[in-house]
């Protein structure tokens, strides 16, 4: 009888991350909603996988919560602070969803882009597209509740600030739209 021994097992899970808050303004003292997708593309099971959120210092507090599907195991169902989540069985075709509450520390200064990363990775299975393994979410600015209204003028005339003047020598035809930069278009 011959034996090989060498052979060298491989196992490989595609692991892939997502996050995003749905929203591009959030008013200093408010909560944004981080959601969090872990998911295995396969083709293995991968046994040893690391989730990690740390949260930028502009927010003041996290409560997280966390669901698996497709026999995902192992993982934290509940948290708070920065997540970092280790230990976690997650089958081929499986995926966790965390989500994130954080509240906006009130002394974040005003126009405050905010930029959020997290991570998944494995310490067994080899990974083939390292490129889906972080996910950043930095398209959130910080504004405080007292901005004043934009207001323009179609196509591309600006009328703030206030010492600002549009002159129609010509007897245009224009639109008006005043928006509050929190609660969007204010009627005239």
């Amino acid at each position: 009888t011959a034996t090989d021994n060498d052979t060298e097992v491989i196992r490989v899970a595609d692991l892939a991350i997502s996050k995003t808050d749905n929203t591009s303004l959030v008013l200093v003292g408010d909560t944004l909603v981080y959601t969090i997708t872990v998911s295995n593309l396969g083709p293995v099971t991968a046994r040893n996988t690391t989730v990690v959120d740390s949260f930028p210092a502009e927010i003041a507090a996290v409560e997280w919560t966390a669901s698996g599907t497709g026999g995902a195991a192992g993982f934290d169902p509940t948290g708070s602070g920065h997540i970092i989540d280790s230990l976690i069985f997650l089958p081929n075709g499986a995926s966790i969803t965390y989500t994130a509450w954080a509240a906006i520390d009130p002394a974040t200064p005003n126009n405050t882009m905010l930029s959020n990363t997290a991570m998944v990775m494995d310490s067994v299975a080899s990974d083939p597209d390292m490129a889906n393994n972080s996910a950043t979410d930095d398209n959130t600015m910080v504004i405080t509740d007292n901005q004043p209204p934009i207001i323009t003028l179609a196509p591309s005339k600006c009328l703030w600030p206030a010492n600002h003047k549009y002159v129609n020598n010509r007897n245009d035809e224009f639109v008006l739209s005043v928006y509050d930069s929190v609660d969007g278009p204010i009627a005239i």
